[in-house]
């Protein structure tokens, strides 16, 4: 039971809860890092499991005329439970306020009006919700009438020797009144997404059962219209991207502007238009261009990106800034393409070494020929790593090591691939050339691993 005991706060150290609520009771979903949480509307919600210092969160309305908000989830240490509470400010805008922080293990249980979700990567399934609808009928009669009634009245009067007769007769009087019968059936269906008020008057059979399946999340729309390819996964919420405006421009500096807005972006991604709005906040030329550049991989709609152009004020900063994309991109292509395709090559290399050429080359030649194989298969990773890099992180040390990575395993591999197989190929002579080619293709190994982990110390994550 101890053991068990301390698992669990051992767990809990590795995450975090959250729990957000609407101060006046509205209802909202919530959508971390583009993932949907609760696939009903709720007005208080804890989240549960988030081991992550930071997400990206929206709160998205049921009602759509109060829109969405969009803000950073942040818990400055693990293993503790935040409050946010969800509310209107002075100008109408919805903002989040955080209200308390506690350790999970001091935190008060849940409480029953309180949806609890467990954090997950994944949207949740469908709600499906099975009314059954009941039909009631209803017939009302009424009469009101004196049928076959009859009513005589006879008064007799005689005086003296005359005589008087009076007789009154009433018969058959009478009043019938009737309403036929009618019958009305009405059926509501509410979904857990959203509700529908349908009523019908048509023919239901009593006790059959409505399905309605729950239609899956609207997808996230960050930019309107646009469906081009994504740099990074969620922009910059707008509340905090006015903020950081406002901060870059209160500094004198306009080195101190750049590296404000350099570090914004390390945790952050912003849209092509907020690029072009911080570039207006910086004084030279020179320091535009230096940020442009810096932000094209931490752009959401990098097919966009042309809109920052916008914002120079001479063509040549255009033309550099084009041609460093240009560049950037091909680059990353090449990298790419060339870390798979080297890959695929050193399986097929290594599999035709072990049993094509087993029998034909020494067991010297065979152990120089699998060295270059193993060699080409680090290298394609490296590769492959350098161009996840470049899609990051823009600096020219990445690129040149990916090119000192390539000259490496033509250099290296190559020759030795040749001087393994000069016999079998009848270029023994090559021996004195192919020599001084295999340490030159190991030097531009060594030299791309230097320039990679320089490349890595000086980009801050």
């Amino acid at each position: 039971m101890a053991a068990v005991f301390m698992m669990s706060i051992s767990a809990d150290a590795q995450s975090n809860n959250a729990i957000l609520f609407t101060e006046n009771g509205e209802k909202f979903q919530v959508i971390l890092n583009g993932v949907l949480q609760n696939a009903t509307p709720e007005t208080n919600v804890k989240l549960t499991g988030l081991n992550a210092p930071n997400y990206k969160c929206r709160i998205l309305f049921s009602d759509t005329k109060l829109g969405y908000l969009d803000w950073n989830m942040y818990f400055t240490e693990m293993g503790m439970e935040a409050t946010w509470n969800i509310k209107q400010n002075k100008k109408g805008e919805y903002v989040t306020r955080g209200v308390s922080a506690v350790p999970i293990a001091q935190a008060p249980a849940s409480t029953p009006t309180q949806t609890v979700v467990v954090y997950s990567t994944s949207p949740p399934p469908a709600a499906v919700t099975t009314t059954t609808v009941q039909q009631t009928q209803t017939t009302t009669n009424s009469g009101t009438g004196m049928g076959g009634d009859n009513v005589n009245l006879n008064m007799g009067i005689n005086v003296g020797e005359q005589g008087g007769n009076i007789s009154i007769n009433a018969s058959g009087m009478g009043m019938n009144g009737s309403e036929e019968s009618s019958a009305a059936t009405t059926t509501t269906t509410t979904t857990t997404s959203h509700s529908v008020t349908t009523t019908s008057t048509s023919s239901v059979p009593p006790g059959s059962t409505v399905v309605v399946s729950n239609p899956p999340p609207s997808e996230v729309i960050y930019v309107s219209g646009y469906n081009g390819p994504v740099g990074c996964p969620m922009p910059m919420a707008q509340g905090d991207f006015s903020s950081m405006k406002e901060t870059i421009r209160t500094k004198d500096f306009e080195s101190t502007k750049l590296t404000i807005a350099k570090q914004v972006l390390q945790n952050n991604c912003l849209t092509s238009a907020q690029v072009r709005e911080v570039l207006g906040l910086f004084d030279f030329e020179n320091t535009k261009l230096e940020y442009a550049k810096y932000a094209y991989g931490h752009t959401y709609d990098i097919g966009n990106y042309y809109k920052v152009n916008d914002a120079f004020e001479f063509e040549s900063s255009v033309d550099d800034l084009n041609k460093f994309i240009f560049i950037h991109t091909i680059m990353q292509k090449l990298f790419f393409l060339s870390g798979t395709l080297l890959g695929a090559l050193a399986v097929i290399l290594g599999a035709f070494g072990a049993h094509a050429l087993k029998a034909k080359l020494t067991p010297e030649s065979l152990q120089i020929f699998e060295t270059g194989v193993r060699y080409q298969f680090y290298h394609a990773f490296a590769l492959i790593f350098v161009a996840l890099m470049a899609g990051k992180f823009q600096t020219t040390l990445l690129n040149y090591s990916g090119i000192l990575f390539l000259i490496g395993v033509a250099l290296f591999s190559g020759s030795v691939y040749l001087l393994a197989t000069r016999e079998l190929l009848g270029i023994d002579s090559w021996k004195s050339f192919l020599g001084p080619i295999t340490p030159l293709g190991g030097l531009c190994f060594v030299a791309g691993w230097i320039l990679l982990a320089i490349a890595v110390v000086r980009t801050k994550f």
